[in-house]
């Protein structure tokens, strides 16, 4: 008779250690690579993993030799190990959090990145070295999107959405100029755009929204293209491809400024630039960020 074989994956025997080395493994791309970060045997971080695949009943890499590749269940699991692994740092700091410490996930536009941080980051850095930081970039719908999943700690954009779920400090306020090629005269109206793209990042920039509130419905021809970058996007506008709504600080350290003329636009287009993290999430990582963001230069 044959004989009926019923095997399941137990996952209330997860360990969150291994969780953290599969992770690990995941992001270093190898075995070794996270044995050294982790200071542990590659044959103990192997059979680590191993071990998590046992628990959860899926292969969560393909092996190719010595190299590992994520398979699709890996990659499906990552995302909530990360999620998993963000809330124990939570838990654990909302037990002790009186002295920051451990990961603080940051998230931040690509301009605030460039022009707003570095600084308040090296103070923070000086006075709580114990902290180590991960900045990601993307959007503002995007980070926003992120922090309510835990997935960052806290991050600095502009004109934050209004969710319930969210608390935000206002740091300041963002001017935008629209800038074309240098030939460009003036910008008054739509009109002025004559024969030009507009530039942009994908759909959920800010900047991008602004900027299709000011074409309005007389900009409903006018092409836009889709770049990754604001290096990229002011390139582009200096060989005369077209024009984009910028921050003016990104502008002043362009270093083909020359090929580019600057036009103001409508003092409605300021975006608030805030910080913002879950509600009643504020752990001493965050509040200790938001201290050197506030404090002058």
């Amino acid at each position: 008779m044959a004989q009926l074989v019923i095997i399941r994956s137990d996952y209330q025997n997860m360990e969150l250690s291994d969780i953290r080395i599969f992770s690990k493994v995941a992001v270093l791309g190898g075995i070794n690579a996270a044995a050294r970060d982790l200071r542990k045997a590659p044959s103990n971080v192997t059979l680590r993993v191993q071990r998590l695949e046992h628990d959860v009943g899926r292969p969560l890499f393909h092996r190719e030799g010595r190299r590992l590749r994520l398979s699709p269940e890996g990659r499906t699991f990552l995302a909530y190990a990360d999620r998993l692994l963000a809330l124990a740092d939570e838990a654990k700091g909302a037990l002790d959090d009186k002295t920051p410490s451990g990961c603080l996930r940051l998230g931040s536009l690509e301009s605030l990145a460039a022009l707003r941080l570095p600084e308040p980051l090296a103070r923070y850095h000086e006075n709580h070295p114990e902290v180590k930081i991960e900045l990601e970039t993307g959007s503002t719908t995007a980070l926003c999107e992120r922090v309510l999943a835990g997935e960052l700690e806290t991050a600095l954009v502009v004109d934050a959405p209004k969710d319930a779920r969210l608390e935000t400090a206002e740091l300041g306020r963002e001017p935008g100029v629209i800038v074309a090629p240098a030939r460009v005269e003036s910008i008054k109206t739509v009109r002025d755009l004559a024969g030009l793209s507009v530039l942009a990042f994908a759909s959920g920039c800010t900047y991008r929204r602004r900027m299709e509130t000011w074409l309005g419905r007389g900009g409903s021809n006018v092409p836009i293209i889709e770049l990754s970058s604001y290096h990229a996007i002011l390139g582009c506008v200096a060989a005369g491809m077209g024009v984009a709504l910028v921050p003016a600080g990104i502008v002043a350290a362009f270093p083909g400024r020359a090929a580019l003329s600057v036009h103001p636009v409508a003092k409605s287009t300021e975006l608030v630039i805030a910080l913002v993290w879950r509600k009643n999430h504020a752990s001493s990582r965050v509040q200790a960020l938001l201290k050197v963001l506030k404090r002058p230069a």
